[in-house]
């Protein structure tokens, strides 16, 4: 009995692996950048909204992106020009970013959502 549970342990932790890797092998699901989050059908546009929590969502990329940069300048992956210039840049999107999130009352249109979002790929891109 101890060998059929055995069995049944190792079968069970090989499916959750190969499940979990087919699940990691899409890439996109951490991104949770879907102009229709709330299942709507309209196509996103200016005029329509990202839902709650963009700003908060490209502040967190760009933190993600800012700790890249001072890993890759601490190991000599980049040099201090390099790092300074994505620096600088990190703190042009996030000025725009609160800057947008502000004019608009708490919500970025989806068009300069999916702007924002497209200069810190770029940015992390660059890395």
């Amino acid at each position: 009995m101890r060998s059929l549970t055995i069995k049944a342990a190792l079968a069970a932790l090989l499916l959750s692996t190969l499940s979990t890797t087919a699940f990691a092998a899409t890439g996109d699901h951490f991104q949770g950048r879907s102009p229709n989050i709330a299942g709507g059908d309209a196509s996103p546009g200016y005029s329509t909204y990202a839902p709650n929590g963009q700003l908060d969502a490209v502040l967190a990329d760009l933190r993600d992106a800012n700790t890249r940069i001072a890993y890759d300048r601490s190991h000599g992956l980049i040099t201090a020009h390099q790092a300074n210039r994505l620096h600088a840049e990190d703190a042009m999107i996030r000025r725009e970013a609160v800057a947008m999130n502000a004019r608009d009352g708490g919500a970025i249109p989806m068009g300069q959502y999916h702007r924002l979002m497209s200069q810190v790929d770029t940015l992390q891109h660059q890395l």
